[in-house]
């Protein structure tokens, strides 16, 4: 299990996530041990994950320019299934992963509330799906 810590802040929550393969329709999930999870301290109303290849080098683009933000941290799906951010200290995230097998990728944006110590969220790669982008469970799809 990966674990990374943040600096402790007002709002010192810990987020996390578990990423599962889906190969057939109704078939049973399996974790995915391959990827990667970036987490970005930003607002999707100003950032977003335009293409595959910034997605796999762990780039948001904001909306209004062609200015980019790096991720501020990184966790490699081989290493740690579920992935677990500890001390998030902003309220606007974004998260997003990169299945580096389909070349596909899942991005959402997530809000962090003082009151709000654990959030456990699973995300699925359903990769019998033909039409893109597709949402599930407020995670964007694309290819």
């Amino acid at each position: 299990m990966g674990i990374l810590g943040c600096s402790k802040g007002v709002f010192d929550c810990s987020y996390t996530i578990t990423v599962y393969d889906q190969q057939v329709k109704d078939s049973i999930a399996t974790l995915l041990n391959e990827g990667v999870v970036y987490l970005f301290y930003a607002d999707t109303a100003h950032y977003e994950v335009d293409s595959w290849e910034n997605a796999s080098k762990g780039v948001v683009k904001n909306r209004f320019s062609s200015a980019t933000l790096n991720c501020i941290a990184k966790v490699e799906l081989a290493e740690a299934n579920p992935v677990i951010f500890t001390g998030l200290n902003q309220q606007k995230l974004i998260l997003l992963i990169c299945n580096p097998k389909t070349k596909t990728y899942a991005w959402k944006a997530a809000e962090i509330f003082e009151e709000l110590e654990t959030v456990i969220v699973p995300v699925y790669f359903r990769n019998w799906q033909t039409e893109f982008p597709y949402k599930d469970a407020n995670w964007t799809f694309n290819k």
